[in-house]
This record gives C-alpha cells, sequence and structure tokens, in this order.
C-alpha cells in the first residue's frame, strides 16, 4: 500500500483492485497503520487503528496520477476503475516513545 496523504480529512493510500490487500480490506476493513519516524537515538512509533472506507472520487484518483508518475502507464492501459483509493478516519493513535518505554502509551484520536 502507498499512503498518499494524512490530513484533518483522514489518511489516504491506494493500492490496485487486482492486488490482495484491495481483496482483504473488502473483506474486513479493520485496520492498524504503524509509521515510525526512523530514528534510532529517539524512537518514536504511531500505530493508528480504525476503520477505511474505498472510494472513487475519480477527481481525488487523478490527484494522485499526476503526483505519481509511476501509475501514470498502468492508468493509461487500465483506466482508473483498477486503482483503489482507501481513507481512513476517525481512528484512534497510539504513541509509544523508546524513551518513554514503560510508560503508558498516549492515545490521539485522528
Amino acid at each position: 500500500m502507498l499512503l498518499y496523504r494524512a490530513d484533518e480529512r483522514g489518511i489516504v493510500f491506494h493500492t490496485g483492485k487486482m492486488r490482495d490487500l484491495h481483496r482483504q480490506l473488502t473483506a474486513n476493513p479493520q485496520v492498524e497503520l504503524s509509521f515510525n519516524n526512523g530514528s534510532e537515538e529517539d524512537l518514536t512509533q504511531i500505530r493508528i487503528s480504525g476503520t477505511v472506507e474505498l472510494g472513487e472520487d475519480l477527481e481525488l484518483k487523478k490527484d494522485i496520477v499526476r503526483d505519481r508518475d509511476f501509475l501514470k502507464p498502468f492508468v493509461e492501459r487500465a483506466g482508473y476503475e483498477p486503482l483503489a483509493v482507501y481513507r481512513l478516519r476517525n481512528g484512534t493513535a497510539s504513541i509509544w516513545r523508546m524513551r518513554a518505554n514503560l510508560e503508558p502509551k498516549e492515545l490521539v484520536q485522528v
């Protein structure tokens, strides 16, 4: 899956409808996404739990393809239909920091 953006409207990512990930999310839209800052000295991890929604917003799909050159040949061959765009809204983020390893996790609504 490829993260496209995260803002006040949610976390948007995409994959292809022919991929296992799309079939899995269609069967069970409950997800947990994990991100980290890549720092060995001060590692911070954010895990976001929630439900994703499959969107068919053609303008959003066009924006994604415009921003990601590697998708252009795919869309030229197959069109926009096989592009699956998901959005996670109203999730719960759990923030963990190495420097506070044994302290309770901080929970944030996203």
